[in-house]
């Protein structure tokens, strides 16, 4: 159901977002910090949403919406790579022409990622299988959620193992992939005269999944793959290594604004057609998969009817990191268990002082009720990215 908003007061941005305070920023008459509560205002034709730089409290204050969150930054999920894998993947990346590769996959019950643990209307899945890259090195980074019974091994230096059962809730794993100049292939590949013109390529082949990424993939894809009507699902992010540029990913729930959340009458309607449709809870993280602050926003469709979205990034002090903005939309590409039930983001993000650094760009993918998980992508801007 879309919700029309104009100007709400405190008490109903507390509701829908546990809290915070959300100051019209291009109004003088808006406070400077979180602490004047007079009145807060979204307002989705401003540069930032209406969120300010003002420092909040640690995970805004709400750190049991994030706590389902943490397993996907879990210390415990750091893989401890063999050393000599480790010298590999050092070794091929000093060579000129080598391709170096991130990818992450998280797989499950997409709808219910974040929810409560007890839910128990879900289809068991077991995802165990194997991801291979012919000729290439893969260094485990991290698993992400995986619970005492679900692991990795490793067969050899182009390949490993997955063990791992979903219901409910999600599994997944970073890997870092590095394919050499003139890649050979090692002994889990097919020998033959062409081994030494390997073309970097992934296989990966679990459960009820499989899939083979070419090299244009690897370099720039981000989809939502379902696998059956009780959205359970895979979802894919990788991309080409840059040299010394900051990438990293923001990952988190996806949340429709509750329908009685908003009173929609002739006092809180817009006469710009401007809606709020729902929030986001996420966390900032670096290329190594770990935390390094929490984001939280909102999106829905401005006064010119794009659809868009907003939100506000602090480190895990709490402190203003900045924001990230732009336009969301439904992956006609996608079809879900329902419709709509894909979608994607792009945008930038900003300092806290709106200076752009850089683009976000990624996936959402929800259940019958809205509700679901996004994965994105954040990259600084490099001097090859500025004209």
């Amino acid at each position: 159901m879309k919700k029309t908003l104009f100007t709400i007061l405190v008490v109903t941005a507390m509701a829908l977002m546990g809290g915070c305070q959300f100051f019209g920023d291009d109004s003088p008459a808006s406070p400077a910090t979180t602490g004047d509560t007079e009145t807060a205002v979204i307002d989705l034709d401003s540069p930032t949403g209406g969120l300010t730089a003002a420092d909040e409290e640690p995970a805004f204050g709400e750190a049991g919406i994030y706590e389902p969150m943490l397993a996907e930054c879990d210390p415990a999920g750091e893989y401890r790579e063999q050393t000599r894998i480790r010298d590999q993947i050092r070794d091929c990346e000093m060579l000129d022409g080598a391709k170096v590769y991130r990818l992450r996959m998280v797989w499950g019950y997409l709808g219910e990622a974040y929810t409560d643990s007890t839910v128990g209307d879900c289809c068991q899945i077991d995802w165990s299988g194997r991801i291979y890259a012919p000729g290439g090195v893969i260094q485990i980074e991290r698993t992400i959620a995986f619970d005492p019974n679900d692991y990795v091994e490793r067969i050899d230096r182009s390949t490993i193992a997955v063990t791992s059962n979903t219901c409910p809730h999600v599994d997944g794993i970073q890997l870092k992939i590095v394919f050499p100049p003139a890649a050979r292939a090692d002994s889990a590949a097919v020998a033959d005269s062409n081994a030494a013109a390997v073309v970097p390529e992934v296989v990966v082949e679990l459960g009820p999944y499989s899939a083979t990424f070419g090299e244009e993939d690897l370099a720039a894809q981000r989809f939502t793959h379902w696998i059956n009507r009780c959205y359970n699902g895979i979802m894919v992010s990788s991309y080409e290594v840059p040299r010394a540029c900051p990438r990293g990913y923001l990952v988190g729930r996806w949340s429709p604004v509750d329908d009685d959340s908003i009173p929609v009458d002739s006092t809180t309607a817009d006469p710009d057609g401007r809606q709020l449709l729902g929030v986001f809870h996420g966390l900032w993280v670096n290329d190594r998969g770990n935390m390094e602050g929490h984001v939280r926003g909102l999106y829905g469709i401005d006064s010119d009817g794009r659809n868009v979205f907003f939100g506000k990034i602090i480190n895990p002090a709490g402190n203003c990191r900045g924001f990230v903005r732009g336009l969301y939309g439904v992956d006609p590409e996608y079809t879900g268990p329902v419709a709509d039930s894909n979608g994607w983001f792009d945008g930038e993000y900003l300092s806290r002082d709106r200076v752009m650094l850089g683009d976000v760009e990624g996936i959402w993918a929800t259940n019958e009720a809205g509700r679901g998980y996004f994965l994105g992508l954040w990259k600084h801007h490099c001097p090859t990215d500025v004209e």
